[in-house]
């Protein structure tokens, strides 16, 4: 596509020419592929050079290293790039060095792709050098600097990283916390609690992440978060502790599910679902009376998922639900408790105004498997919605009833 746009029509066939080598059979072809590549690494052409360049890359062929790393020398930035990036395909030590002056190059692309390939050679030696492009002035270098750096995994480079949370670019921010993350250092902790009050919702959904990567380290400081005094804090910090999905959460996300916010409410719900725990289910319950309908519709989920039958009937009050997506959820949870008190009530909603509750009330019948709901099953396979008629299809299939005999021969 890059020879499209250039619309030259020599280059193109000599591109063309190159893509087939890459393509072309193993064995004695590809040993005269590579070689012709390698050539056209030295061709007048800068076209040529880097399509080379990216070819060799892709072939991941040993034999190519060397000439590769005399083309971070090339006069052409593209070809430099290109070279860096085919280096960090091949994954070969000898590159290592190489990329680590490349990172001094005058092209911030060429220093952007020898951080990525050095993160992907992941060769401590890079590390420190990889640490002084954490101050690189584009940020697209520090980004992927960043990255490399998690890649890598050495502690040396904790500290400068915790430093790149406060990059002035959100990107930077985010890839230094899942760097950090991805160490798994405890020093990180209460920096990327910190971050969890960003303004960037990027930066704090890495952080998030990252403190769910740390896990039971994290485990004090992010029940201690839960009491801070920004929202954003507590209710990614109960999103972590889910995720991290350890019992001595569990009643600090059962305070957090009476918090003012509802963003806070909401993640507490998921996260006691998560951790299922039969703690939770009286909290839960009483979460489907809530009056922000989503923090209402994710208890019905985590009801479902801890599958205690101490839920059944608040779930089939839920029912009644003036939100679509709560009753939608409460008939997908008493189908995951397959209880057959909510045989009628889920019977009922094959007849609700919104086609999405009936469907999940469908799925929910045939897992409960009663005899009762083969009839009114067998009606709802004339739905008006196909995705209701579906799911009724299949629930019929589930029970097992002889009665759907006749409604196989029939349809």
């Amino acid at each position: 596509m890059r020879l499209i746009r250039r619309k030259s029509v020599p280059v193109s066939i000599s591109l063309v020419m190159i893509f087939l080598i890459c393509t072309s059979a193993l064995g004695q072809e590809q040993t005269k592929d590579v070689a012709s590549l390698i050539t056209n690494l030295k061709d007048n052409d800068h076209n040529i050079r880097f399509s080379a360049a990216e070819a060799l890359g892709v072939i991941n062929d040993t034999r190519a290293v060397e000439p590769l790393i005399l083309a971070l020398r090339d006069n052409d930035s593209d070809v430099r790039k290109y070279s860096a990036e085919a280096l960090g395909r091949i994954k070969d030590t000898r590159a290592v060095e190489p990329l680590i002056m490349a990172l001094r190059d005058n092209d911030s692309d060429v220093r952007k792709y020898s951080a990525e390939a050095l993160g992907t050679i992941n060769d401590t030696r890079a590390v420190e050098p990889l640490i002084m492009a954490l101050n690189d002035n584009d940020s697209y270098v520090r980004m992927n600097a960043a990255e490399a750096l998690g890649a890598i995994k050495d502690t040396r480079s904790v500290e400068p990283l915790i430093l790149a949370l406060t990059d002035n670019d959100s990107d930077v921010q985010g890839y230094a916390a899942m760097a950090l993350g991805t160490i798994n250092d405890t020093r990180a902790v209460e920096p990327l609690i910190l971050e969890l009050k960003d303004n960037d919702s990027h930066v704090r959904d890495s952080a998030a992440e990252a403190l769910e990567n740390i896990g039971k380290p994290a485990m004090k400081p992010l029940i201690l978060a839960l009491r801070n005094n920004d929202s954003f804090v507590r209710g990614y910090a109960a999103q972590a502790l889910g995720w991290i999905n350890d019992a001595r959460a569990v009643e600090p996300l059962i305070l957090a599910i009476e918090d003012n916010d509802s963003y806070v409410r909401m993640n507490a719900a998921v996260a006691l679902g998560r951790i299922n725990d039969t703690r939770s289910v009286e909290p839960l319950i009483l979460a489907l009376k809530d009056n922000e309908s989503d923090v209402r519709m994710v208890a019905d989920i985590a009801l479902g998922t801890i599958n205690n039958t101490r839920s059944v009937e608040p779930l089939i009050m839920a029912l009644r639900d003036n939100d679509s997506h709560v009753r939608m959820f409460a008939a997908y949870a008493l189908g995951r408790i397959d209880d057959t008190r909510a045989v009628e009530p889920l019977i009922m909603m094959l007849k609700d105004n919104d086609s999405y509750v009936r469907m999940f009330a469908a799925e929910a019948l045939g897992r409960i498997k009663d005899t009762r709901v083969a009839e009114p099953l067998i009606l709802a396979l004339k739905d008006n919605d196909s995705r209701v008629r579906d799911s009724a299809a299949e629930a019929l299939g589930r029970i097992n009833d002889t009665r759907t005999a006749t409604v196989d021969v029939m349809t």
